[in-house]
């Protein structure tokens, strides 16, 4: 039944999206064999979506892994990506592109990104204010800013960056996330 479901998830893009699954057994009752109850369980599958409110009291938190990247260019000889999100690659770079569900009247207070795991890749991001790569130091597993975070994000409310792998690696994807506040 999962499999089914999230193929079908998969197939209409919403693979990504939170939800809840629960179990339930039932035994159905109103069948009879030689006038006795059937031995029978069924097996219910309950699904809820989940929606998240990134807006409330006038402050905007996008959390990490809310906003699903989009592979926009790579030069890798072998580069495989799944479904949810995991990378397999050899040598060279990728760079992939976060467009934002935000509203344009969003003033940012800050943006992070962050690797799971400790993948061997180095990392830049694109300065739209600069028009020029910097990079990004993971040393504590999350690279933040504090101070303009909106030079990193283009009129368009897109974040951009640049991996660079010097072997044959597997990873997730990098992880956003901004906070801010919304004007009205």
């Amino acid at each position: 039944m999962l499999s089914s479901y999230f193929e079908e998830r998969m197939v209409n893009g919403q693979s990504n999206l939170p939800l809840l699954i629960g179990w339930s057994k039932d035994t159905i009752s109103d069948i009879k064999v030689n006038g006795k109850a059937s031995k029978t369980d069924r097996l219910n599958m309950w699904v809820q979506n989940l929606n998240y409110t990134t807006v409330k009291d006038g402050k905007i938190h996008l959390p990490f892994g809310y906003v699903t990247p989009v592979i926009t260019e790579q030069n890798m000889t072998n580069f495989l990506q799944d479904p949810n999100g995991y990378l397999s690659f050899q040598s060279g770079n990728f760079t992939i592109e976060y467009k934002l569900p935000i509203q344009s009247n969003t003033i940012f207070k800050s943006l992070s990104v962050r690797l799971i795991d400790n993948a061997p890749l180095s990392m830049e991001i694109w300065n739209f204010s600069k028009d020029a790569w910097e990079p990004v130091a993971l040393g504590s597993g999350v690279w933040k800013v504090d101070k303009h975070p909106e030079q990193y994000i283009s009129s368009h409310k897109i974040v951009r960056i640049k991996a660079t792998a010097a072997q044959q690696a597997s990873t997730r994807y990098p992880e956003i996330s901004l906070e801010g506040t919304v004007s009205p």
